[in-house]
């Protein structure tokens, strides 16, 4: 077995060539870390929507493809028809507005036990993340809320169309800000992630064995 001591480097420590290529790497094997919360959100209103989503992609390509499942006459309604059928039938996509909480003692004393009862309003509605509370969820949403308060003569399919395309706009605008070199340097800031001095990132290869330690 042998010892090696290697001087590593936090990326504020690198000399600027090492720190550019410290954050192309980055770039290039860091996968989209929000990936997951965007394909939620879109199973969501799918499962809600008459929609069935075939293909899409953000990042580099950005395209989405849909069918809707409901009847024709259904996909075609326009104006305050669809306004109302969409009130109607979807009401869910809306929420009771928060307005007070309340803390409820379960009778246990070893040890105490509470739950807080949550309280809504069932006139005033909100418009927000009502998927799967992530913020995305509203990107999807919002052509609706709109659509709800003005409505205008897209059909239903268009204004799904609508929907679905804000989504893969915001993901794909979210995804190109990972890339950017701020974001890049707080992610290893706050990671603490370590570099040899030619900005090999030191990380990865502790990811590999636990025969290690670090000195100060």
């Amino acid at each position: 077995m042998k010892t090696i001591k290697v001087k590593v480097y936090k990326i504020d420590e690198l000399e600027e060539n090492a720190r550019q290529k410290a954050i192309e790497d980055y770039r290039e094997n860091d996968s989209y870390p929000f990936d997951e919360d965007n394909r939620k959100s879109l199973k969501k209103f799918a499962d809600i929507f008459p929609v069935n989503i075939s293909r899409y992609e953000y990042g580099y390509q950005n395209y989405i493809n849909f069918t809707m499942t409901c009847e024709d006459h259904i996909s075609e309604l326009t104006g305050q028809r669809l306004a109302t059928y969409i009130w109607n039938n979807y009401r869910e996509i809306w929420k009771g507005k928060y307005y007070s909480s309340t803390t409820v003692p379960t009778g246990r004393t070893t040890p105490p036990m509470i739950f807080y009862k949550f309280r809504h309003s069932k006139v005033l509605l909100e418009e927000c993340c009502n998927l799967t509370g992530y913020c995305v969820d509203l990107d999807l949403l919002q052509p609706i809320f709109d659509f709800c308060k003005k409505p205008d003569s897209r059909t239903f399919e268009n204004l799904m169309n609508d929907c679905l395309n804000d989504w893969i706009t915001a993901c794909k605008n979210d995804y190109e800000a990972t890339k950017e070199y701020d974001y890049i340097i707080e992610e290893m800031e706050a990671n603490e992630y370590l570099f040899t001095k030619d900005g090999n990132q030191f990380n990865r290869f502790l990811q590999f064995t636990e025969d290690y330690h670090i000195v100060n």
